[in-house]
């Protein structure tokens, strides 16, 4: 009996025949064709903020530097599911260290809603710079040096570009044939308790050394194989089409190649092509005279002017050629939408042309050149002669670089945690804890009408802070943040006359003097006892601002005098004592009252003092500090003082503050975010110590690794005239501004302070709740604060939802 022969399915075999990889080693992939490929991974900042001098001269320096390039290379931008495996990764060992049950919560629930955005396939830009030569003797060393060389170029240019490893040249094989393809971290790291989630896409892990020959090509070919069509690709599941870009405007503006290259929805491609100056002037030259011809005999106005253009353009080139000296080439930029929903793929390719007509460059669908477009944009065939015939175009390479192709305008921090997402649905991940660049601390400034977001926002960093091992203390007037620290096993505290008292008359330690301390209101020096007299000149200003000059002048001797009686003089030493060492208000009153047996001008500051002691407000004020603030998790609850006189209210706030700033200040190994809600409540124009109080505690948290969060429902409340010098530092000074919905003219304030352009602008008027535009260091981004559903369960129902 014969043996019966297997029969291979022949659409399989086809996409493993096109797939021109043999073998991917040494960060090389060579092909079945006879060339050799390889690839640096590309990350240049975002130069939108860049004046338009420092945009030309970027643009020059960058051409400089590639016009010794006399091989053709291709930027190639793929998109890719998001890559949640580094943070993942960071959080799994943080989990390892960590044996406190409400951290393990966080970071397990962080973990799992990663996994599930990986498993929905959310996309991100890839985006590299491809190089190839054909196969010879030593052909992989100099492929290998040229990308050193580009490295090395680019570099120097703060470009962030490192060659692509075999692991990574797989995986970008991989996601170009088959792009519904989602990571999947490796489930050996993880414990059993966090299972991985499964779903119906397909997954991709790479596990230790890469396999060669048919297991590769196995590895990297489209399941379901591939498949091609007049003006459709089918990739797998995956709907495609390729166009070619065949009209560019005779002015392009910096920056025009970046959304294009961002785009989550179509996989871009731009092959430059080195021209020969000779070649491309007598090119040139005939195009001037075809078109000037062409232009003369035309009838048709409309046809006549479009010669017209083409002879202006034609001729603006020969002299950026002659004499400007510039590089001039070839390039042809390939466009593929894709889809693997049917029904709604026409719509994807519709938007993709849009977005490309927005830039005045007019897309053609490439037809039933779809295999060779296919090809010309792979990471492993070379340029397809057929497309450059029809897509080649000469650009100056200074316009390429000006529209800063390279640029990934994504915000991703080694370290980094999930922040929110991209407004196309990319996600950005920082470390709120890192120092540099432009992030030179990690205070937070957030503001918008209410209902806008905020608390939600500042909710989930505050989790993320917390998971991360910071140390969280709240002042909550609107008991927005008790049922977020239950939840977490954290400590709340009722301030606004509940169990616990902060005594006011306690001295707070002095924190080790700093050099560059700028003039502050709780600045270091020898004397604690003296610090603390001036901070309690401010607070009763708050309290009771209608004391005269000499009413305080009286009190501040009277509290040397108190102080005194309780054996604390200028220069004891306050880190020895207890709580119970200090006065209360009692004491001060009843000092009061005796003094004023003797001298009259007392008898009205014993009156004013007197609700403090035993009045009305006694069992705010009066008592020795019982607050407990070891908890790593601490909200300070205000909430009953929400009917009492703002006077009140300011002081007791205030007061919460200066104890904050202890705990912050009291060890320099552990950062303490401190939040400050409804801040506004400290910034009175006719009383500035506050605002400035709050100014140098902003500016000085960083040097003892803390952080501030201030919240405004308008930054008018901190712009006031008379506090506007400090009001405005305030604001200037956080790394990181959450500007929410807002309108009149707060919204007009709003865009002075930060400087917001006019569609800036326009998005803070219309923004849904939930979405921001946030300064982070000197990058602006417009952000949907998407939070993980295992954190909107942790916040509990207490506002901010």
């Amino acid at each position: 009996m014969s043996k019966k022969k297997k029969v291979e399915n022949p659409r399989q075999l086809t996409a493993q025949e096109f797939t021109n990889v043999e073998d991917i080693a040494g960060s090389i992939i060579y092909g079945v064709d006879g060339y050799l490929f390889g690839s640096l991974i590309l990350r240049a900042g975002d130069g939108k903020l860049l004046s338009e001098h420092e945009r030309v001269a970027e643009a020059g320096r960058m051409a400089a530097a590639l016009a010794g390039e006399t091989e053709p290379w291709q930027l190639l931008s793929v998109p890719r599911t998001v890559d949640t495996l580094g943070m993942i990764r960071e959080l799994t060992a943080m989990r390892r260290q960590t044996d406190q049950d409400a951290r393990l919560k966080l970071i397990n629930g962080e973990i799992a809603a990663l996994q599930e955005m990986a498993r929905e396939g959310t996309k991100e830009p890839l985006i590299i710079l491809k190089c190839w030569t054909k196969a010879a003797r030593g052909a992989d060393k100099v492929l290998i040096n040229r990308l050193q060389g580009l490295r090395k170029k680019l570099t120097e240019l703060r470009v962030s570009a490192e060659i692509m490893t075999d692991v990574q040249l797989t995986y970008l094989c991989k996601v170009f044939g088959d792009l519904s393809t989602f990571q999947n971290p490796d489930e050996e790291e993880f414990d059993e308790e966090l299972p991985i989630l499964e779903g119906q896409a397909r997954r991709f892990t790479l596990k230790g050394e890469e396999p060669t020959g048919s297991g590769l090509l196995s590895l990297i070919t489209p399941v379901g194989g591939l498949s091609f069509g007049v003006s459709k690709v089918v990739a797998g599941s995956v709907l495609a089409r390729v166009y070619a870009a065949l009209r560019f405007p005779s002015e392009l503006d910096y920056g025009w190649a970046v959304e294009l290259m961002n785009s989550s929805d179509c996989v871009t491609g731009i092959t430059y092509y080195p021209g020969n100056i000779y070649e491309l002037g007598n090119a040139l030259s005939r195009s001037i005279k075809r078109g000037s011809v062409d232009a003369a005999a035309e009838s048709d106005a409309r046809r006549r002017k479009h010669y017209e253009r083409q002879v202006q353009d034609a001729d603006q080139l020969i002299d950026e050629l002659d004499a400007k000296n510039s590089a001039i080439g070839h390039i042809t930029l390939l466009v593929m939408p894709f889809s693997n929903d049917e029904e709604g793929f026409e719509e994807t390719c519709q938007n993709v042309v849009s977005r490309y007509g927005k830039k005045r460059i007019t897309l053609k669908s490439l037809g039933g050149l779809q295999k060779e477009a296919f090809k010309h944009i792979s990471p492993y065939h070379v340029g397809q002669p057929k497309i450059e015939a029809v897509a080649k175009q000469i650009m100056p390479l200074e316009t390429l670089m000006g529209g800063s192709p390279m640029t990934v305008s994504l915000l991703r921090d080694d370290g980094g945690y999930y922040f929110a997402r991209t407004m196309d649905g990319g996600i950005i991940s920082l470390n709120l804890l890192l120092r540099g660049r432009d992030r030179t601390n990690g205070n937070i400034v957030a503001t918008g009408t209410s209902g806008s977001g905020k608390s939600t926002a500042l909710k989930s960093i505050i989790m993320t802070l917390y998971m991360a091992g910071v140390k969280i203390i709240i002042i909550d007037p609107e008991r927005e943040f008790r049922e977020l620290a239950q939840n977490l096993n954290g400590a709340w505290l009722d301030v606004g006359g509940g169990a616990v008292k902060s005594n006011f008359l306690q001295i707070r330690p002095v924190p080790e003097d700093d050099p560059e301390e700028a003039d502050g209101l709780y600045r270091s020096n020898d004397n604690a006892m003296a610090l603390h007299i001036q901070t309690l000149d401010v607070m009763f200003k708050l309290y009771l601002p209608s004391l005269t000059d000499l009413q305080r002048a009286l009190l501040k001797k009277a509290l040397a005098d108190l102080y005194q009686q309780f054996h604390i003089t200028w220069s004891t030493d306050i880190a020895g004592l207890s709580p119970q060492d200090f006065p209360t208000a009692r004491d001060l009153y009843q000092l009061l009252v005796r003094k004023a047996e003797e001298d009259a001008q007392y008898k009205d500051l014993a009156a004013l003092v007197y609700d403090m002691a035993e009045g009305a407000d006694s069992f705010l004020w009066n008592g020795h500090s019982d607050i407990d603030l070891s908890n790593n998790f601490v909200c300070l609850d205000t909430k009953r003082l929400m009917n009492a006189s703002d006077e009140l209210k300011r002081a007791l706030y205030f007061n919460n503050l200066t104890m904050c700033w202890e705990e912050i200040s009291r060890d320099r190994s552990q950062p303490v975010f401190l939040l400050c809600d409804e801040a506004h409540i400290l910034l009175d124009p006719e009383i500035r110590e506050p605002a400035k109080y709050l100014r140098n505690l902003s500016k000085r948290v960083r040097k003892y690794e803390g952080m501030l969060g201030v919240v405004l429902q308008s930054v008018v409340d901190a712009l006031y005239e008379k506090i506007r010098l400090y009001g405005q530092a305030l604001l200037d000074n956080a790394a990181y501004k959450l500007l929410f919905a807002t309108d009149g003219k707060n919204l007009k304030e709003t865009a002075d302070t930060f400087l917001l352009t006019e569609a800036e602008q326009s998005l803070l008027l219309g923004a849904p709740r939930g979405r921001a535009l946030c300064l982070i260091g000197q990058q602006h981004v417009c952000v949907d604060f998407d939070i993980p559903q295992y954190k909107l369960d942790l916040m509990g129902s207490g506002g901010g939802r």
